[in-house]
């Protein structure tokens, strides 16, 4: 597929990013030269747009995560399982419940959609071995085998033997269709697009009277889909949008068209 232009339906919008030139607009077509078709609308109530790429849809939801409807793959990337574990072997008063919370929401997104397959785009666990991987492999082994793929992230520095007994399928890259799923960004080849994590993308925002909002987003560049953190306990990294990216930030668990 050539250049083309990308369809964005935003519903809801939090009120920083609403202004009166696009208050209840539905639709807002961009003309983009030189990138892919993507087209992006609301789904429902709930906070999911579909994305339409190369011939194939995705739904995007506002926790981070990404759904490929032919493939009934759950795509995740950057939970950092444990994080807060190794906070508080250091003394900090860092919640427990994080991980757990984390856990509940991938539950609830396997609920939501029934994958066949839920791939982790690396950085799953923080670091190396602490108590909470057992709550993971605990999580993990209340469902059936080869519903779990892990790609290998830049933490992900366990023993085979532990991803083994908590039902992890292990790989350092995927390739799936057109799409390339890796980790940390892949160089493009082979006409493929690469969906992966590692950067925690965010965008700043600015409003008036030297109002700031960091948001948490989604990266559409060349050939190329960046998927934000889905860790509770992550944060993310603000990153200047280029002048034909899409950014599409998550605001109060909507999602927000930004560029």
């Amino acid at each position: 597929m050539g250049c083309s232009f990308y369809c964005i339906v935003i519903c809801n919008a939090h009120s920083l990013l609403r202004s009166p030139q696009t208050r209840g607009s539905k639709v807002i077509i961009l003309s983009i030269t030189q990138i892919n078709l993507f087209l992006l609308s609301i789904m429902s109530e709930q906070i999911i747009y579909n994305l339409a790429c190369y011939g194939e849809r995705f739904k995007l939801h506002a926790s981070g995560a990404l759904y490929w409807k032919r493939k009934r793959w759950l795509i995740i990337s950057d939970v950092h399982l444990g994080k807060s574990a190794h906070f508080r072997k250091q003394g900090m008063a860092v919640p427990n419940r994080i991980d757990i919370d984390d856990l509940k929401k991938v539950a609830n997104l396997i609920k939501v959609f029934n994958p066949n397959r839920v791939l982790f785009l690396g950085d799953l666990f923080h670091a190396e071995y602490n108590s909470a991987w057992e709550r993971l492999a605990s999580f993990t082994n209340n469902y059936r085998k080869g519903l779990f793929y892990l790609i290998l992230g830049n933490h992900d520095v366990l023993s085979d033997w532990h991803y083994g007994r908590s039902n992890l399928i292990v790989q350092k890259e995927m390739n799936a269709g057109p799409f390339l799923f890796t980790h940390i960004p892949a160089k493009l080849r082979d006409g493929k697009i690469n969906i992966c994590g590692h950067l925690h993308p965010g965008v700043l925002l600015h409003g008036r009277a030297r109002q700031r909002i960091h948001l948490s987003a989604f990266f559409f560049r060349m050939q190329s889909i960046i998927v934000p953190a889905f860790g509770r306990f992550t944060g993310s990294i603000s990153i200047k949008p280029k002048k034909d990216d899409i950014v599409v930030g998550i605001a109060e668990n909507e999602l927000v068209r930004i560029q």
